[in-house]
């Protein structure tokens, strides 16, 4: 049984509160009520002046520490908003130079005469993988725009021109149809869009496709539009699935090229 032990327990409970209380005592008879306590102290030859020097002393390195402690901690506290600033400084120079190597190998990949846009909404807050760029009529923009992102890839056509802004509609927005050509032999084909910078295609089963193959605009064979992902067989149809993809990630898009389409 264990009745010992909580006896002991008290037993200290008791013994400290004593002990503080004696000392609230002594502290409260030297400054409010001298009078007994000097009796008391000088048969102990304690002066009560010394006795009050001492309290007093105790009192004045309990004050000095905890105002020490208070200075530490507003110490601390500043440092950590300095390092914090520092922090986000540091967080934005690596995301200017990140968008400076963007824009800056976005450049190398365009024509003399495009113009380079920063994206305002991507497919992420916007319906049917749609682009809201930064640039419009006043910078020379117009409808039928090709936009082609890093990679060399083409992903859209400009679909209304405002002054200022301009709306991209990409070629993988959900059930739009786009005439394609295989780059490696040149059959035409006809892609649908699902969304998200992705297409199903479905073309003869005597058609050479395979993954990695790309897909580029009949218009203007020479730009890529995506790259082909998967193809599924199956002998009882005529037709092949192949599944391809927009070499970028559209919902991401911080920077785009607009060329004039010849």
């Amino acid at each position: 049984m264990s009745f010992p032990q909580r006896h002991n327990t008290r037993d200290r409970n008791i013994g400290f509160i004593t002990t503080i209380s004696i000392l609230l005592i002594v502290v409260v008879l030297a400054f409010f009520s001298p009078q007994p306590l000097e009796n008391a102290t000088r048969g102990a030859g304690v002066s009560l002046m010394g006795l009050r020097v001492a309290i007093g002393d105790g009192f004045g390195l309990f004050g000095a520490a905890w105002s020490d402690k208070v200075k530490l901690a507003e110490e601390n506290k500043k440092l950590e908003e300095e390092i914090a600033t520092l922090k986000l400084k540091a967080a934005l120079y690596d995301d200017m130079k990140r968008m400076y190597d963007e824009i800056h190998a976005l450049s190398e990949e365009l024509s003399a005469d495009a113009k380079i846009a920063t994206v305002l909404a991507t497919p992420a807050t916007t319906p049917y993988d749609i682009l809201i760029l930064d640039v419009g009529t006043s910078a020379g923009i117009r409808v039928g725009d090709v936009v082609i992102a890093y990679n060399h890839a083409v992903i859209g056509k400009i679909t209304e021109a405002g002054k200022t802004t301009a709306r991209v509609e990409l070629f993988s927005s959900p059930e739009k149809e786009t005439a394609f050509t295989l780059a490696k032999t040149g059959d035409p084909v006809v892609a649908k869009g699902q969304g998200g910078g992705s297409f199903i295609l479905r073309v003869p089963q005597d058609t050479v496709v395979a993954v990695d193959d790309a897909l580029t605009l009949q218009s203007t064979p020479e730009k890529v539009v995506a790259f082909v992902t998967s193809v599924s067989v199956d002998q009882t149809e005529a037709y092949k699935t192949v599944h391809a993809v927009i070499p970028v990630n559209v919902y991401t898009l911080r920077h785009v090229g607009v060329e004039h389409t010849p």
